[in-house]
């Protein structure tokens, strides 16, 4: 099922101004909807330029779009990032308590680095009163904002196996053992000396699937 985001208005580099208002970009958008999924289920987003706008109306995008798909007999889900705004997030609300097609909740890699993402997924769940069995989270691969620490890193390439061997043996890092993830597979065997100490991004990539994959095991086991 896929994921589809209304984008940004084209803005007209000549002109300096968006190309279209806000709701001349998203009225044709049931319609082409239609035509070109038909009645199959969907998750709606929407770019938060978008959320910000207004139909010419006054109704809020989100509002406008479900409305007319559902009129028309489309399947959509509304679907969320966490951090959205207030009056989008009770947009999806009245879509999800009136069509009870679940929700979508959209996470970020930067939301999934954060110790508290599970409490953040679950209170967005209950705000826009869906239940937990009708709600997806979808994980958004896009680049994260790492600030990187290069210097020390490069200066001591070899520190990696010491850090390793402390988080595979120290109860309080509650390692989950090297089958638990490729992450943590990566961690057990760079503290044994199998592999080495790698490079920056081999070690974003060992922290990302370690929470990827723990935050997966959390949200099956609500």
């Amino acid at each position: 099922m896929p994921l589809i985001t209304i984008p940004p208005v084209e803005f007209d580099f000549e002109t300096h101004t968006p190309k279209r208002t806000v709701h001349e970009h998203v009225e044709p958008f049931v319609a082409r909807f239609l035509k070109r999924w038909g009645w199959r289920p969907a998750w709606i987003a929407l770019d938060q330029s978008i959320a910000d706008g207004r139909m010419d109306a006054g109704e809020h995008v989100f509002d406008h779009v479900l409305d007319g798909l559902r009129t028309s007999g489309g399947l959509a889900i509304p679907t969320l990032s966490l951090g959205v705004d207030q009056e989008t997030k009770e947009a999806a609300t009245r879509a999800v308590v009136w069509d009870r097609h679940g929700l979508g909740v959209i996470v970020r890699l930067e939301d999934l680095m954060r110790q508290d993402v599970r409490a953040r997924v679950l209170e967005l769940v209950v705000e826009a009163k869906a239940s937990v069995e009708e709600t997806d989270v979808l994980i958004d691969m896009g680049g994260p904002a790492y600030e990187p620490y290069g210097g020390a890193f490069r200066n001591d390439s070899a520190q990696m196996h010491e850090h390793c061997s402390a988080i595979v043996s120290n109860p309080r890092f509650e390692f989950r053992g090297a089958d638990f993830s490729y992450g943590d597979g990566y961690i057990a065997a760079c503290a044994a000396g199998v592999k080495g100490p790698s490079n920056q991004t081999r070690w974003k990539e060992v922290g990302i699937n370690h929470h990827i994959t723990r935050v997966a095991e959390d949200l099956t086991n609500l």
